[in-house]
């Protein structure tokens, strides 16, 4: 059961709880309300009592995140993100760097296909796996 406590001379009350393997952590709720302080104590705990994906990780995250903000988190999606940053360098360079730019985001989200709508957590998530494959044999006729 996690608990809380809240440290002398402090409005915040902070989160003891322990993982799945017994070891105890002590983190800062960044609350002063109790109830809501207790919660978040209790999520940090369920987190570390599961063995859990990345994608399982976040999405508590974002429920922690809209508890505690009272907004939601926003993802942002691979393509909204690149247009997004072309548009904040065309300002900044010249219209042939600017095409150069713009023709290479668009190879590269065509080279994505209908995962150029996923967030880059999931793009980057997916490229780490293809980088940890063994690479092919070595097939150059040196002897």
């Amino acid at each position: 059961m996690a608990s809380i406590v809240r440290r002398r001379a402090s409005k915040l009350w902070t989160a003891f709880f322990r993982d799945q393997n017994g070891k105890q952590y002590c983190r800062s709720t960044e609350e002063t309300n109790k109830k809501r302080a207790q919660k978040i104590a209790d999520e940090f705990e369920a987190a570390g009592q599961k063995k859990r994906t990345l994608r399982a990780t976040r999405r508590v995250l974002a429920q922690m995140h809209e508890l505690i903000s009272g907004s939601k988190l926003e993802e942002v999606s691979c393509r909204a993100h690149f247009k997004e940053w072309l548009a904040v360098k065309k300002p900044e360079i010249g219209s042939r760097t600017y095409d150069f730019y713009e023709a290479s985001v668009n190879k590269f989200l065509a080279s994505l296909g209908s995962r150029a709508k996923d967030s880059i957590a999931e793009i980057t998530r997916a490229a780490n796996k293809i980088e940890r494959r063994d690479p092919p044999e070595n097939t150059s006729l040196q002897s």
